[in-house]
């Protein structure tokens, strides 16, 4: 998966979005989507979405979330622009491998 910082946008059939739009009354604010990425071993995007971690991506998701945390601050600090350019479309993946890469 990756990470993707945004200034605004529509819901893109998400819920949970769809609800934060319809509470705060507009769709701009910014947003942090962390992506899961595709399954070859499940051919259900539902069940992919909703399901369990694997052991591999459980170890992954303390370092995916601290990057998280990294984008938000940068985000407060030097505005959501600036975090977009560093953080947007960094492969998760990649965090394992120690990598860091932005492919």
């Amino acid at each position: 998966g990756r990470l993707r910082l945004r200034l605004s946008g529509s819901a893109g059939g998400h819920n949970g979005m769809k609800s934060a739009i319809a509470h705060l009354g507009t769709q701009n604010f910014p947003r942090l989507r962390i992506g899961i990425g595709k399954s070859s071993q499940k051919p259900n995007t539902i069940s992919h979405v909703l399901g369990k971690f694997s052991p591999q991506e459980a170890d992954l998701m303390s370092e995916v979330v601290q990057l998280a945390v990294e984008a938000v601050e940068l985000s407060l600090k030097q505005g959501v622009e600036k975090a977009m350019s560093l953080y947007n479309n960094r492969n998760l993946a990649t965090i394992a491998k120690g990598t860091g890469s932005r492919e």
